[in-house]
């Protein structure tokens, strides 16, 4: 089966990193629609849906480091070819099955939760276009999918009402702001505001990782409050994050500049608060902080632990470790668009047993 036109060209601009909110969610429905529990499958259509995965881990791009490097590049495309055959065999000749579940666990999506000043909540996923509410006078819009915003107040009513945006695990969204800042939240993260900025500076507060595009106005500053660290903006973009069970708080700068503590951060530079208290500042590449933006799982020399929170949250699953947890690193890229059983399958190919049982993750360290 060969893929229709839209589809193979929304996968050239995934891989590229230029694919459009509405090229990845065209994608992420044409994943969906194998997995209805209605849906016939004959062999012709499970090939394009094997197709498509093997493209998809065309951009998978990871190496597994223990004593030495190991490459994955033809493990994966083995991996996909396997896949591909005995999917294609078990569902050609199954007798009559009832369901089809292709998909083991299926990647995250646009969707978050909008709670306003009154405690009310607007599950933004479900919500349709257009006008959702007003708060103070400001009218909150649902403009696409995936991306919530706030007209700009006709006058200052003197009251504060504050909205949370908030994502959860598996979830991903933007907003932008009643000042023009946007701002894009990573799965299980969360951003407080008023509807209309006021007073001295523009102060929000954030869980989890968001980034930044702020709007100037230098006679009124932005401010990120983000757990117990403050970050003030005198630049424009900037990425945050803050989950509290990562070791470090990250500040990184792409571009302008922002104050953490008594430090200017300069763009390509990245500041770390953690247990210390004391801000570490190093050149980074700001690719690696960012890449989640654009539909990746990137990382650089990142432990296991580290690597397998990631997962956790974009594939919102529980992860359990049995054993002691291995000494690997990882570098590289992961497509946030591929379901988690090619995932699973790469880390198991490269020596890190990993299994799906009763719907957690389950990583087989080392016996203490």
């Amino acid at each position: 089966m060969n893929l229709p036109e839209d589809i193979n060209q929304a996968i050239e601009h995934y891989n590229a990193g230029v694919a459009t909110a509405a090229e990845r969610k065209l994608l992420q429905e044409f994943y969906a629609s194998f997995e209805t529990e209605s849906t016939e499958v004959d062999a012709d259509t499970l090939a394009g849906r094997a197709q498509l995965e093997a493209q998809s881990l065309a951009y998978i791009h990871m190496r597994i480091r223990k004593a030495r490097t190991f490459s994955i590049y033809k493990k994966l495309a083995v991996a996909a070819a396997v896949l591909a055959i005995a999917a294609i065999a078990y569902f050609w000749f199954r007798p009559s099955p009832p369901a089809l579940q292709l998909a083991d666990h299926a990647p995250g999506t646009l969707k978050a939760t909008l709670t306003l000043a009154n405690g009310a909540q607007i599950a933004l996923d479900d919500a349709a276009n257009g006008h959702l509410a007003e708060q103070n006078g400001v009218k909150i819009m649902k403009v696409d999918s995936g991306r919530l915003a706030y007209a700009q107040p006709s006058a200052n009513s003197g009251m504060l009402a504050y909205n949370i945006l908030s994502t959860p695990r598996g979830g991903q969204y933007q907003v932008d702001l009643p000042d023009g800042t946007r701002a894009w939240l990573n799965a299980a993260s969360s951003i407080r505001y008023p509807v209309a900025f006021s007073g001295e500076e523009r102060r929000v507060e954030i869980t989890g990782e968001v980034y930044f595009e702020v709007a100037g106005n230098a006679g009124q500053p932005f401010v990120v409050k983000a757990r117990e660290a403050m970050v003030e903006v005198l630049g424009t973009r900037f990425n945050v994050m803050a989950y509290k069970e990562e070791p470090a708080i990250q500040t990184t700068l792409l571009e302008g500049a922002v104050r953490i503590g008594q430090t200017v951060l300069k763009p390509g530079q990245q500041g770390a608060l953690g247990v210390t208290g004391v801000w570490a500042v190093r050149e980074v590449d700001t690719r690696q902080a960012t890449a989640w933006l654009h539909g990746q799982l990137s990382m650089k020399y990142l432990d296991v632990a580290a690597f397998m929170r990631q997962v956790s949250r974009w594939y919102d699953v529980d992860v359990v470790f049995e054993g002691n947890i291995p000494e690997m690193s990882f570098s590289g890229s992961i497509s946030r668009s591929v379901h988690l059983s090619l995932v699973i399958k790469a880390l198991n190919d490269n020596g890190l047993p990993v299994e799906w049982t009763n719907g957690k993750l389950i990583v087989k360290g080392t016996i203490p």
